[in-house]
């Protein structure tokens, strides 16, 4: 990091974009890692767009970083808009859903399975079965989501 210059902070001012700068960093990025990023679920939609899952029992910022780094890639590599959402099992019943790093911002939706009553829904579902009735595709789902 070098002192920035009153030539580099009048141009800077100029743009009355940015606050002083008080010194410069690395325009170059060399960073070599081989890691492997592993999404929960990813699904290309009917309306071209990317659906990205992720079941989480922790709540941690780096969480939220390591899925911004996954839909970087993945936006990267397929050039379509991402979707995402995080279903929390357990007790997780609030969580962070963005972040802001000034022109990057990231944010996702979700899913609180501490919200969700699976007893009440399997009660509801065993209903339709003794009735005969016909499960839909929300039931099915639900079904799964009980065991979470």
């Amino acid at each position: 990091m070098f002192s920035i210059s009153a030539q580099i902070e009048s141009q800077l001012n100029f743009t009355n974009i940015w606050s002083a700068a008080h010194c410069t960093l690395k325009t170059e990025i060399n960073h070599l890692e081989q890691k492997q990023l592993i999404s929960d679920l990813v699904f290309l939609t009917e309306s071209d767009r990317i659906l990205h899952f992720e079941f989480q029992s922790t709540n941690k910022k780096s969480d939220l970083m390591r899925f911004l780094l996954s839909d970087s890639y993945l936006a990267y590599t397929y050039d379509k808009p991402i979707d995402t959402l995080i279903v929390y099992t357990g007790e997780i019943d609030k969580a962070n859903t963005s972040l802001d790093f000034g022109s990057v911002k990231y944010g996702v939706k979700v899913f609180y399975m501490s919200n969700f009553d699976g007893d009440k829904k399997f009660v509801e579902i065993d209903k339709k079965i003794k009735n005969g009735d016909n499960l839909s595709c929300e039931d099915m789902v639900s079904i799964a989501f009980c065991r979470l």
